[in-house]
């Protein structure tokens, strides 16, 4: 009998809801030019595609190891412990250099996630508080 192979990815529709549901904030496009959309609307499909790989890979790791992503603090759960370990998970199947590449993603993507839940328009950092407040 055939071994079952495990997707080192955990596909977007097993992710924690909370986690879909900021991801998809994260990256609406506004709805007229003064809503400049979610804080990664302005990626583009390859980079969205890049991040979604590595968040999906992180989250297979946590899932294997028993964790749910807190994501309402990414930042606080994700130590330089954890790191250290999944870096050395990620050693078995990639290259030191992917993996800065994918550290980086996930950094990247914990902003996201985190200006996902507070960014509306109106709020500093979007076009309409700029406009309101003559900043930008």
């Amino acid at each position: 009998m055939k071994p079952i192979r495990l997707r080192k990815e955990l596909p977007f529709v097993e992710w924690p809801q909370e986690i879909r549901s900021r991801w998809e904030t994260a990256f609406a496009k506004g709805d007229n030019f003064l809503d400049d959309g979610g804080p990664g609307a302005h990626l583009q499909p390859t980079s969205r595609a890049a991040l979604r790989s590595a968040c999906g890979r992180f989250l297979r790791y946590l899932e294997l190891e028993g964790c749910e992503l807190d994501a309402a603090t990414p930042d606080k759960q994700i130590n330089p412990k954890l790191l250290r370990a999944y870096v050395e998970y990620r050693h078995a199947s990639c290259s030191d250099r992917s993996i800065a590449i994918e550290l980086n993603y996930l950094s990247g993507l914990i902003s996201i996630l985190r200006n996902s839940a507070t960014k509306f328009p109106g709020q500093p950092g979007t076009m309409a508080y700029g406009l309101q407040t003559g900043a930008g």
